[in-house]
Order: structure tokens, then C-alpha cells, then sequence
């Protein structure tokens, strides 16, 4: 399974409304005319300015204001409306996302070189953020848990023994994980702080449960446009699905030549896809920052190793632009293939080039260069390696 299917579906999808409360507090807070978003900064570098965009009806950021700090404090005031997905852009591609709607919003103890950066209160579906976050920060522990035993055991050279338990393990992990994401987005209803964790499923594997929140949605919250984005997401899923295996996806078509480019090694060598044809290539696009390609790194990892022998490869493109931030993610996943970036972000030359409206994104390729499959995660990666790689 996948974690959230891209990026920018995440980041579309990102919009939370207030729960109904019955207490006087709760009531004056819904009748605010405005509301302040209050921004408190530890790390040097991000003391002068940033800016605030949120999410328009069409699910594209657009500026709202700018941001000055002073004496490491900012506040800024916004008219009170109906909640949505906004974000604080700080420089070298660093971003909070929050919710903003009727309630004032808190960010405090911003630091990106800290784990967690930031940290965020003020109102109820930010708790539900915050509880979601949570969630996933556990299943990193024990998915680094496993890596660490993974790595360990290849220094001793014992890996291969404990392969298919290890991913055995990860699996069950993963499938324990998804039930209690959706009981707890079960009892948040009726916020669309759930359409976040939506976001984090898997469109194909859990199709009819995002079906079946779509219609709650279309009767719960019928006047909320965040909730309209993702029902008309869902909409557009089943116009197409003539079977979950065929879901529509973003990106280039299967079928079409993929096109070509050269980027940097971390060594600096130019490195072109075309020097790999002749091969199958897993062109995995991928970041450091991204939490749900970090997730799916030990699923290329077992299928590099399984497959590596049989004419296959992986070519790891990442849209990070920390330089430093990359190297380190690189080694501590274990990605032992050939990994190339310009360092440019959404800048990327490969972004337009390859349609990538988000990430992880991968695409598999055939010896002659062209596109046989897109998007394969989990358990996917590997049955369609072992059909073509007979």
C-alpha cells in the first residue's frame, strides 16, 4: 500500500473543518469575525520572512500574504470562513501545513533541523492532525526498527537469510497500521480532518472505503469545499474504474517512450537514462522531505535486491534541494543504486518532463526505453517484476 498517493493530491487535499461544539467558548470562537495565526521561530535562518498561501477551489496554492518576523515572532490576522488547507512557505522549500478556518491557529517551535520542526495547536481539527501525525510517527519507529536489523544483518552478511521474514513483518506492520488509521478516521467523523487521512490511502487498494467516505461527505458536509475537492477526486476514480487495477493515475501514459535526461550523481557525474537502456529501469522519483517516499524506500529496497541479478536496476531521481539532507536519507535507507538530482525541487527539469504533480512516483521501463508500468507500490512492485522478468 501507499501512504498517500502523490504530493500534490496530498497537498490538494489537505483541508479540515471544525467539529460541532455545544459550549459557549466553543460557540463564540465559531462567531469570530477574524481570527490570528500566530508563528513563533527557532531557527536562525528562517527569521526574516516567509509567506502564507492557501489551497483555491480549483486545488492550487496561491499567495495570500507575506510574512515578517520579529524578535523570532510573527502574527498575522485573516477573516474568519469556513476551514481550509493553508501552508507557511519558509525558503529552501521548507513548508507548515495547517488549517485555518474559524478558530486562531498556533505554530511554535519552528526548527527544520529538529525532529518534530514545528509544532501546532489551537483548534480541534489540528488536534486531529496532530493525533494523525502521530500515528504515522510511530510506524516510522518501528519501520526503522527494521531497517536498522536489516542493515545489520548485511554488514554481517546474514541479510539474505532474513529478507522475506523481515518483509513479512513490515507488511503486517503496514496492514496494522491502515486499521487503526481508519478507526481512528471513523470517530473523527464529521470533520474533514479525515480527508487528510484519506489522502494517505491507497486510491486502488482501498477504493470502495474512500468511496463509501465520499457519499458521508456529500450529506455531512455538503457546503464544504475541501470536501467537494475530494468527492469530485472520487468521482473522477470511478468514471474510470473498469477495475482497481485500472485506476486513472497522473503522469505519463503507459505505453509511451520514456523521454530522456541527464542529472548529477552525488559525485557530480552525468548520469542519462538512455545509458541504461537495454536494462529494466525502476525510475523512481522520490525526496528526503517526503515522509510517504521514505515509507515506501524498503519496498524498492527488497525488490532491488531480489531482482538486481535479472537485468533490472532502479535510477533514483530526487526533487530534494538540500544537498546535505539527501546524502543522509540515501545512506540511511540503504539506497545502493544509481541516484541522481539537479537539487532544483519543483524546479527539477524532469518535473514537466515526466507530468510529476507529486511523489513518490515511480515508472517501470522496458529494454527498448519504453513505459510498461507506473506507480507500483508494496507488494505490486515485485509481482510485476516477477511477470516481466520470467
Amino acid at each position: 500500500m501507499t501512504y498517500y498517493r502523490t504530493i500534490a493530491y496530498l497537498i490538494t487535499l489537505w483541508a479540515f473543518s471544525t467539529s460541532a461544539c455545544n459550549s459557549n467558548a466553543d460557540q463564540q470562537k465559531e462567531n469570530q469575525e477574524e481570527i490570528t495565526l500566530s508563528i513563533e521561530v527557532e531557527q536562525e535562518d528562517l527569521q526574516s520572512t516567509a509567506a502564507l498561501e492557501r489551497v483555491n477551489e480549483e486545488g492550487k496554492f496561491i499567495f495570500v500574504d507575506s510574512i515578517t518576523f520579529k524578535d523570532q515572532k510573527a502574527e498575522i490576522t485573516l477573516e474568519a470562513q469556513e476551514p481550509e488547507f493553508f501552508r507557511v512557505v519558509f525558503g529552501e522549500g521548507m513548508y507548515i501545513p495547517l488549517i485555518m478556518g474559524k478558530e486562531d491557529v498556533q505554530i511554535s517551535e519552528v526548527n527544520f533541523t529538529q525532529n518534530p520542526p514545528f509544532k501546532l495547536s489551537g483548534s480541534k481539527d489540528i488536534e486531529n492532525y496532530n493525533q494523525i501525525s502521530a500515528l504515522f510517527e510511530q510506524f516510522n519507529q518501528k519501520a526503522d526498527q527494521l531497517q536498522a536489523i536489516y542493515s545489520e544483518a548485511e554488514e554481517r552478511g546474514e541479510a539474505a537469510q532474513i529478507k522475506d521474514s523481515l518483509n513479512t513483518v513490515f507488511q503486517a506492520l503496514q496492514e496494522e497500521h491502515i486499521e487503526k488509521l481508519k478507526t481512528m478516521l471513523d470517530e473523527m467523523m464529521p470533520s474533514v480532518t479525515v480527508i487528510y487521512g484519506l489522502s494517505l490511502l491507497d486510491a486502488q487498494q482501498d477504493y470502495d472505503y474512500m468511496q463509501d467516505f465520499a457519499k458521508r461527505l456529500k450529506t455531512t458536509m455538503p457546503n464544504s469545499v475541501a470536501a467537494q475537492r475530494f468527492i469530485k477526486y472520487m468521482d473522477q476514480l470511478a468514471q474510470g474504474n473498469t477495475g482497481k487495477q485500472e485506476m486513472p493515475s497522473f503522469g505519463l501514459e503507459v505505453g509511451v517512450q520514456a523521454p530522456d535526461f541527464s542529472l548529477p550523481t552525488p559525485a557530480g557525474k552525468q548520469v542519462s537514462l538512455s545509458s541504461l537502456k537495454g536494462q529494466y529501469v525502476l525510475l523512481d522519483f522520490w525526496a528526503a522531505w517526503c515522509g510517504p517516499c521514505r515509507q515506501e524506500n524498503p519496498n524498492v529496497v527488497a525488490a532491488y535486491e531480489r531482482f538486481k541479478e535479472q537485468n533490472f536496476t532502479v535510477l533514483g531521481v530526487s526533487l530534494d534541494k538540500n544537498r546535505e539532507k539527501w546524502l543522509k536519507a540515501i545512506e540511511k535507507d540503504n539506497l545502493q543504486w544509481t541516484q541522481v538530482s539537479d537539487l532544483q525541487y519543483w524546479e527539477s527539469s524532469v518535473v514537466p518532463l515526466y507530468k510529476i504533480e507529486g511523489i513518490p512516483m515511480n515508472y517501470l521501463i522496458d529494454p527498448e526505453g519504453k513505459i510498461i508500468a507506473k506507480n507500483l507500490r508494496g507488494e505490486a512492485l515485485q509481482e510485476k517484476l516477477a511477470e516481466v522478468l520470467k
